[in-house]
């Protein structure tokens, strides 16, 4: 059985319809062709047939339109009609949520050919596509999400890997078309025919030991039809067979992971040595766990394997789960799936605790309610932040360093309003002082420190005289406060302004919150006094010492002249 008659009526028939390619024309004629063939493509990658006619209507004004020219524009034609061939219950492009959800589509198979993934190539959204397609650009967007396409990436090795092992038949198929197809681009059609040829006539070429073996027949069944449908295509491609095209696409049989050739070990991370969890696959095509990579990160902008650079991959900071092997290890490695779970949901567990190993940043004081903007850079650092973004508590400790022990007894809890990413994985994060905080034990934990807490409160003043007395003291500290900021000099003053903001006002409750008023940490943040000396004054759990303190500290500094 031979197909290069068909092939060569089909190469007479697009003679009759092309011009020749050597035909002569201005430069400035095909100049200008080339512009309006270039939006031409761009239209029909994105599916917008009708556009795409009347462009490349207008081009064909201008002299010979070359058959691979129209590649892009053949393939839009292919996928209307393949749409309307499928009928109304095909979904549109953007409608599948991932890879499960794709409307009787093999979830081994590329979203755009809808052949099997013999190179497998995931791109920045998470979905997996074969490399054939990237590599024409028949496309600007993901066909399951319509986010944009962006630079080159690789093959992703893990899947490539297991794609191999479990359907080393549909492998060699797909390499062959890719083959062929090479072969077509570089006008090599006998050779292309010939091999062509060579691989249809393999599809019928059945083992009869297999057959014999009546457990072998429905998977012997299934890899004949998606062959032929896979040969039907590159047929389809050419002009040839589209009846047949529809037919194979209407039998096509879903792929299934052989059980005997399942081993969760070939889907562990490389830095966890455990199963994958939110796998995410790097521009390079290496695979591992999210938060595996992004410790990496805080390091170095490379791949952990490769060493391959990663900074626009760490700029953008999207780093999305590889949809097909999350799905494939949450279907056929369930109860490792649930383990893993299991372990990363107690591990978040422990992170969530506010009063049990906590993580302490040591840098600097920091008082409640009182702004405290860092610029973490140390890749320890790096990680809590994300892990207290991640668990959701959104805090972390503030102590300063003590020589001893490595950091003071006291300090205060950190609240996180925002955090701005840097391109080379520094941030910039917006905190806001909280509760107090004494140091019962200390630990470490991933390079950074981890203390037991107690949460500190003032104690509340009850009897109804000494309540008057510590209204008439405070109010008399506050005064004398606002005096001492008014008499500052204007540079000070500014700065003052300009990094914690103007002072906040009397309250009316002073014994309203377990802090006190806002404005004594207010104040205490901005004196100009010994770090220790402030650190004695945070730990005390009595407002009136806090005030008398206060009191001492201003009247010092109005002593002190040109203050």
């Amino acid at each position: 059985m031979s197909l290069q008659p068909q092939a060569e009526e089909a190469q007479e028939e697009r003679s009759a319809f092309f011009i020749g390619a050597d035909s002569d024309d201005s430069s400035e004629d095909e100049e200008h062709q080339q512009l309006i063939l270039h939006k031409a493509n761009a239209l029909a990658s994105d599916n917008r047939l009708k556009d795409a006619i009347d462009l490349f209507s207008v081009a064909m004004r201008y002299g010979p339109v070359r058959p691979e020219q129209l590649s892009t524009f053949v393939d839009c034609i292919l996928r209307n009609l393949k749409t309307k061939a499928a009928g109304p219950e095909t979904r549109s492009r953007g409608q599948y949520s991932d890879e499960g959800d794709r409307s009787g589509d093999d979830v081994f198979d590329c979203p755009n050919c809808h052949n099997f993934l013999g190179e497998p190539v995931t791109i920045a959204c998470g979905h997996t596509y074969c490399k054939r397609c990237l590599q024409r650009r028949l496309f600007s967007k993901c066909k399951l999400c319509d986010e944009a396409l962006r630079g080159d990436v690789k093959t992703n090795v893990i899947l490539c890997g297991q794609l191999e092992k479990w359907f080393p038949d549909d492998i060699k198929k797909a390499r062959a078309i890719y083959e062929v197809d090479a072969l077509c681009r570089k006008k090599r059609y006998q050779e292309a025919v010939s091999l062509a040829t060579d691989l249809f006539n393999s599809c019928f070429v059945m083992n009869l030991y297999s057959i014999l073996s009546m457990s072998q027949i429905k998977s012997t069944f299934h890899s004949l039809v998606n062959q032929i449908s896979l040969y039907s295509f590159l047929l389809l491609s050419s002009g040839v067979a589209k009846s047949s095209k529809r037919q194979a696409a209407k039998a096509k049989v879903c792929r299934s992971v052989p059980g005997d050739q399942l081993d969760p070990n070939d889907l562990e991370c490389s830095l966890c040595m455990r199963l994958f969890y939110e796998p995410v696959t790097t521009p390079c095509g290496h695979t591992f766990c999210k938060n595996c990579l992004e410790r990496c990160l805080d390091h170095t902008p490379q791949c952990p394997l490769c060493k391959e650079s990663l900074k626009e991959y760490l700029a953008s900071r999207k780093y999305m789960v590889t949809s097909i092997l999350d799905m494939l290890i949450k279907q056929y490695l369930r109860d490792e799936y649930a383990e893993r779970v299991k372990a990363h949901q107690e591990e978040t567990r422990e992170l969530s605790d506010l009063t049990k190993n906590v993580p302490i940043f040591v840098c600097t004081m920091a008082y409640p309610t009182v702004p405290c903007p860092l610029h973490v850079f140390e890749p320890r650092y790096r990680l809590m932040i994300r892990r207290c973004m991640d668990t959701g508590t959104r805090q972390f400790g503030m102590c300063i360093n003590d020589p001893q022990k490595g950091f003071a007894d006291y300090g205060c809890m950190l609240i996180i309003r925002s955090v701005h990413f840097l391109p080379d994985g520094r941030s910039v994060v917006d905190t806001i002082g909280g509760k107090r905080f004494r140091v019962l034990s200390r630990g470490m934990k991933d390079g950074y420190s981890t203390a037991d807490i107690k949460h500190l409160e003032d104690t509340k003043v009850k009897d109804r005289e000494e309540l008057e007395k510590l209204q008439d003291l405070h109010d008399a500290v506050y005064d004398q406060a606002c005096v001492w900021f008014q008499n500052l000099k204007i540079r000070f003053h500014n700065q003052i302004l300009q990094h914690f903001g103007p002072m906040p006002e009397r309250e009316a409750d002073i014994q309203a919150t377990a802090n006190g008023p806002a404005w004594c940490w207010w104040l205490l943040a901005v004196l100009p006094i010994d770090p220790r000396y402030q650190l004695s004054v945070l730990s005390m759990t009595s407002l009136r010492e806090r005030l008398v303190k206060i009191q001492h500290i201003l009247t010092y500094l109005q002593s002190i002249p040109n203050n």
